[in-house]
């Protein structure tokens, strides 16, 4: 069984693409920090469907939710989230689920 963690979040002004390296850099990081992350993919919408999606997505998979609660609370993601997305987010959703 797999824990998945799948955040989406719209942005509070547009981004340039020197904003969107600085978040694959940190995200990158951040994965590199977290061994017990067993799967991770972010990236910017692809823009298929205009006015309905989120600006960017980031899927984490676990092998369980005490692995998915090590990351939620590590201080590399607790840096991240201060020094890269607070400034920028208009709004954040998120679900976890296993399956």
């Amino acid at each position: 069984m797999t824990f998945t963690h799948v955040v989406c979040f719209k942005w509070n002004r547009e981004l340039a693409e020197s904003d969107l390296q600085r978040i694959a850099d940190a995200l990158t990081e951040l994965r590199a920090a977290l061994p017990k992350i067993r799967e991770y993919s972010f990236g910017p919408d692809l823009q298929m469907a205009t006015g309905r999606n989120w600006d960017y997505g980031i899927v984490a998979q676990f092998d369980s939710e005490d692995d998915w609660r090590l990351y939620d609370t590590h201080p590399v993601h607790e840096r991240v989230r201060a020094e890269v997305f607070r400034a920028i987010i208009a709004e954040r959703a998120a679900v976890q689920f296993s399956a």
